[in-house]
């Protein structure tokens, strides 16, 4: 069964947060959940749950409580690997179990989905749904713009993220939680849900983040400081235009102006005929190296160029 490939590896997770109130150090508690998803006790969960903690403690469905210690956080995710203490446990011998991470783009509209995680501190339960669309992304009421999520609080995320969208039940506390395909494979991290639709993180995304963690202990990403568009309503059907420059950024710097249509970024095309192509082409421009000098082909006008641009 999907379930007993994925259930053992679920985590409640209980968080002592600390703030600062009229100069005085605060703390309050708070739960979600995660999953364990490597024989070292590695967890993925949300930055929004393991973010602002001073102490984590996952409990498993055997009732088995680990403290775990953060490796990194990735806010413009909303993801944290965390790490459980094994070294901790009574039996030091005894195996952990854990999930395997599914490829999230072979999910397909109306693919039964499992939602794991703990609603309202209710641990180690199980709702089921289907996929409504695998690669959401939100823009704004004339469909003009795409909008960030809000987790409330001013943190915005989802730059790089083409939402799962699902309909198995997600109230507060599964944030974090896996969510599973039937084959028994942990296809996207949950996020937030309501009105009977929940959105998920790909695995695929969170998949990248847990290597670069585990590989550098942070999150590494090339910056080009550019914001796209799609160019669907500029009868193209290829590249992308460039709304905006950050001032001083990589881009602005190396002349790029908004107007300008990307052709291609270190050799690689830069393809967003539609808003949902937006959030991988992001992916690209954060998977180059930093440091590096990268030629950037535009089309300004009829004209096109070739610019160097370090970043």
């Amino acid at each position: 069964f999907a379930r007993d490939q994925v259930y053992p590896a679920l985590v409640n997770i209980a968080v002592v947060s600390m703030g600062f109130s009229g100069g005085r150090v605060e703390r309050f508690p708070s739960a979600g959940s995660g999953v364990i998803v490597s024989p070292a006790g590695h967890v993925l969960t949300n930055y929004h749950v393991a973010g602002e903690s001073s102490n984590l403690v996952c409990r498993l469905p055997s009732k088995e409580a680990i403290e775990a210690e953060v490796v990194a956080h990735d806010p413009l995710t909303d993801l944290s690997v965390l790490r459980l203490k094994l070294e901790t446990r009574k039996d030091k011998n005894l195996p952990i179990p854990f999930a395997k991470i599914g490829d999230s783009a072979r999910l397909a509209v109306g693919e039964p989905v499992l939602a794991m995680g703990n609603p309202l501190t209710l641990s180690s339960s199980m709702t089921l749904g289907i996929v409504g669309n695998p690669s959401r992304v939100f823009t704004s009421f004339t469909g003009s713009d795409m909008d960030d999520m809000d987790l409330g609080e001013g943190q915005v995320t989802g730059l790089f993220t083409r939402w799962i969208q699902h309909d198995a039940l997600i109230l507060p506390g599964n944030s974090g939680g896996p969510l599973v395909n039937l084959r028994g494979e942990v296809v996207g991290i949950n996020e937030l849900g309501g009105s009977g639709v929940g959105f998920a993180i790909p695995s695929n995304l969170a998949s990248h983040v847990l290597n670069q963690a585990l590989t550098h202990g942070e999150v590494r990403r090339g910056w080009l400081g550019v914001t796209v568009f799609p160019v669907e309503k500029m009868g193209r059907k290829s590249g992308a235009l460039v709304s905006s420059t950050q001032p001083g950024g990589p881009a602005d710097k190396a002349g790029i102006q908004p107007g300008d249509v990307l052709l291609s970024v270190d050799g690689a095309a830069t393809d967003a005929v539609h808003f949902e192509d937006v959030p991988n082409l992001y992916k690209a421009f954060a998977a180059l190296e930093a440091g590096r000098q990268v030629a950037v082909r535009v089309l300004r006008g009829k004209e096109e160029r070739t610019m160097t641009v370090g970043v």
